[in-house]
Parts: C-alpha cells; sequence; structure tokens
C-alpha cells in the first residue's frame, strides 16, 4: 500500500520535486537529517539544503520543523483514520483523526483489513484505525484522495458526531450526515431520541449491538439553518476541534492573572472588530 521511498540520487543538492517526491513514501519522521543522509549530502551541501528546505516551507510546499518535513497536505505513510460513514458502492470512508491545516482534511477510501490473528476487522463509523495510506494519482469523483489499509483497530474514544434528525412514525428515526458526500445514515431506536424533532441538529454517538450500527442522540444543537449552527458544521466538516484539549485547559489553569499596571485601559472605548 504506503510507498517505499524511492532510494534518493546521491550526489549534488536536489530539486524541490525531488525532495516532494521522496517525502510522499517517507516515514513520519522525516526532517533535515534524514534527506540529507538520503541524498548523500556533506558540508557546504547541507547548508544549502536548510536554506532551500526553509524556502519550500516559506512559499507553503512544506510544512513542519527541522526534525520532521512533509509535504502541506499530505498524509503520512502510516497514519490515524477515523471512519465516518459509507459510499455509494459500500466502502468505508474516513478522514484523518487529526487534521490541523487550512482547508477540509483529505477523504479516505478504507479497504478491508485484519487482525494480528488473521481475522476479519469489523469497522463502522466512529472507529479509529492505524492504517498504511496510498496517495492517488488525483482525486476520484466522489472526492478520495488517499487508499487505506487497516493495520490495527485502535481503542475508541468517545466521538459525537453531528448530523440532521429525521423521525418517523414508529417513534424512532434516522440520522443524515451533514456531509452529503457520506451516504451512510444511522437509524435511531424510540428511546434514543432524547426528545429530538424532526429536523433537528443533534450530537450521537455510534452503538453496535449484534454488529448493527446504530445512533444514540446525546444532545439536541437546534435548527441547522441558525447562523450559530452553520459555524459548527462548517468546522465539523472540517475536522476542527470543537473543544480546548485537556493539556490547553490545564495550562491556562497555571497562567497567572493579568494585571492592569503599567497598560492603558481601554475598556471604556467602543470597539469595532
Amino acid at each position: 500500500m504506503a510507498k517505499t521511498p524511492r532510494p534518493a540520487r546521491r550526489g549534488g543538492l536536489p530539486t524541490k520535486d525531488e525532495i516532494v517526491e521522496y517525502l510522499t513514501g517517507a516515514p513520519e519522521k522525516t526532517g533535515k537529517r534524514e534527506l540529507a543522509r538520503a541524498f548523500g549530502l556533506k558540508g557546504g551541501d547541507r547548508i544549502a539544503l536548510k536554506r532551500l528546505l526553509a524556502e519550500m516551507t516559506e512559499e507553503g510546499t512544506l510544512i513542519g520543523n527541522r526534525k520532521r518535513l512533509k509535504e502541506k497536505g499530505a498524509l503520512a505513510a502510516t497514519a490515524v483514520i477515523l471512519v465516518t460513514g459509507t459510499d455509494s458502492g459500500g466502502d468505508l470512508i474516513g478522514r484523518p483523526a487529526t487534521w490541523n491545516e487550512d482547508g477540509p482534511p483529505p477523504r479516505v477510501r478504507i479497504r478491508e483489513g485484519r487482525g494480528r490473528r488473521g481475522e476479519a476487522l469489523t469497522l463502522a463509523a466512529g472507529d479509529r484505525v492505524l492504517a498504511r495510506l496510498e496517495k492517488l494519482t488525483a482525486e476520484d469523483e466522489a472526492g478520495i484522495a488517499y487508499l487505506a489499509l487497516p493495520i490495527r483497530k485502535l481503542a475508541k474514544e468517545r466521538h459525537r458526531l453531528l448530523g440532521i434528525f429525521r423521525s418517523n412514525a414508529r417513534g424512532g428515526g434516522t440520522i443524515e450526515p451533514i456531509d452529503r458526500r457520506d451516504l451512510k445514515e444511522w437509524p435511531v431506536d424510540p428511546h434514543d431520541t432524547a426528545g429530538a424533532g424532526d429536523g433537528d441538529l443533534v450530537r450521537f454517538e455510534i452503538s453496535t449491538p449484534h454488529h448493527h450500527s446504530r445512533a444514540r442522540i446525546d444532545e439536541i444543537v437546534g435548527n441547522p439553518a441558525d447562523q450559530r449552527q452553520i459555524s459548527l458544521i462548517a468546522v465539523h466538516a472540517h475536522g476542527l476541534p470543537e473543544e480546548f484539549s485537556k493539556a490547553a485547559l490545564e495550562e491556562a489553569d497555571e497562567l497567572e492573572p493579568i494585571v492592569a499596571t503599567g497598560r492603558a485601559d481601554l475598556r471604556n472605548l467602543a470597539l469595532v472588530t
């Protein structure tokens, strides 16, 4: 699946295209030192490589630091993928579990995988899987940019999804995905609706009793047409975090209170931002 980086030509400073090509299949932790070793650079060529990498980072071709570089918008050869649903052919679709770049995360088609003992991996929306990735030459008609071969299923985090509830006459209903490209709908039993009405934007979790995925609504967010909810939908669709991490909150708690001494107090001014 994931490409093994082709042995770099040795001798002389590589071109930008050669660097990008090498990084495409390189291990996640590939930085300036590993690139210099791969291209056989020494002395002054290493200094020139440092300048070239800085230039590529400044122009947006690469992101990272001297210890870990990658092509902007690209995924590592091995990454954690979050299963988000299925496509029209029944194939599992996912996205990177972590995405901190501009723009929406790339869509990934997940192939069937097997566990360490050869057993088939049973995956459903909300599952996380460590997978080897193969980048497609170009996105297909469904917007798929990568193929993933699962290595192992990871312990499930409490991950709440966002969708629109559609009620039925039996008291339950279904949840439609926010991203229309994800064709999977999740049935909701009457006792799991949490009082949601038809058309409500809801947060929900996936449960798999007897291997049949069903949704359980945790929170009624409101009308999806509300301006505030439109922003929430956009955040969710782009895979952006909605809450501060525990580490960030702990760091904030350790900060000293801000004092006004030596500062100009502008709180009485009417400011427009």
